[in-house]
């Protein structure tokens, strides 16, 4: 599984070992630049996060997602003002083409829309106008074109879901290690950060054979029966869509067999969805689309 981590001095030279394709070289500052520029960013009170990307426990690539400006950075974009961007990705050439690129822009807008340095209306970021891989990476993400430039390279941006509340996502939850006051409350975090990942094969290990969906909106009501009807539908539904979501707020009941969990996608859509395990299984999910 694709994960990110903080870079520290047990991980940083594995980081500057990484290097993209040559002919992808004229697009991506060297790592090392970019931690250098990290630094100084840090000296200037900026606020930047440099991430090693891993795969397991393998380094593939590195991120930067920095929020606003900071007083080293001259002729900022007026998009920079108050919104966070995606400074830096790269994936080594060793790794490059199995889709882990995807994966880590993926976790990195999952991290984003946690606000860890509060509210933001857009995400941003820029490439240059030849770099067709980036180009169409981004835009499958949701990423549009403004007509404007940061220096020769074109800016792209993305509006995040307004009105979520300062929360942890679960991804930075885990990657945290935080302390959950169940076992249940770790398993769900895990449920959802395998969907936002579409990591089907770990997701279902979390239903039960004969686990029940309970899916209401707008006055329907859908019950799916069975893992193998839940894993069709849910499938179905992510089919063709870049779709991920945050977790606002988990509350456990008084036995911890019960959780509730309030649920918001990118696109600003939120829902209530309850959850019943048994023996670190889901056997019922009731799931209300609130729009």
């Amino acid at each position: 599984m694709v994960s990110l981590q903080h870079i520290n001095g047990r991980n940083v030279w594995d980081i500057l070992n990484l290097k993209v394709s040559e002919e992808q070289q004229d697009f991506v500052a060297g790592n090392d630049i970019s931690l250098i520029e990290a630094y100084i960013a840090k000296a200037e009170n900026g606020q930047i996060f440099p991430f090693g990307i891993y795969k397991n426990d393998l380094p593939i690539g590195f991120l930067m997602i920095g929020f606003g400006t900071d007083s080293s950075w001259d002729k900022a974009p007026a998009i920079a003002q108050n919104n966070y961007d995606l400074r830096r990705l790269m994936i080594d050439a060793k790794f490059q083409g199995r889709g882990y690129g995807k994966e880590a822009l993926m976790l990195a807008l999952e991290f984003i829309r946690t606000f860890p340095c509060g509210k933001a209306e857009y995400c941003w970021l820029s490439y240059e106008p030849e770099n067709k891989v980036a180009r169409d990476l981004y835009r499958s993400f949701g990423f549009v074109e403004t007509g404007e430039k940061d220096g020769e390279e074109l800016i792209a941006v993305l509006k995040l879901a307004s009105g979520v509340s300062e929360v942890s996502s679960t991804k930075e939850l885990l990657d945290n290690g935080a302390v959950f006051s169940s076992d249940n409350e770790e398993l769900l975090a895990q449920f959802f950060q395998a969907e936002n990942l579409r990591d089907w094969e770990t997701y279902e290990t979390f239903l039960a054979k004969d686990v029940v969906w309970e899916l209401r909106e707008a006055g329907q009501t859908k019950i799916i029966k069975g893992k193998c009807a839940y894993m069709n539908c849910i499938r179905s539904a992510y089919r063709g869509s870049n779709a991920t979501f945050s977790c606002e707020g988990l509350y456990t009941g008084a036995d911890n067999s019960c959780l509730a969990a309030m649920l918001v996608s990118d696109a600003g859509t939120r829902s209530c969805d309850m959850f019943w395990f048994e023996d670190g299984k889901i056997v019922f999910e009731l799931e209300v689309i609130l729009g």
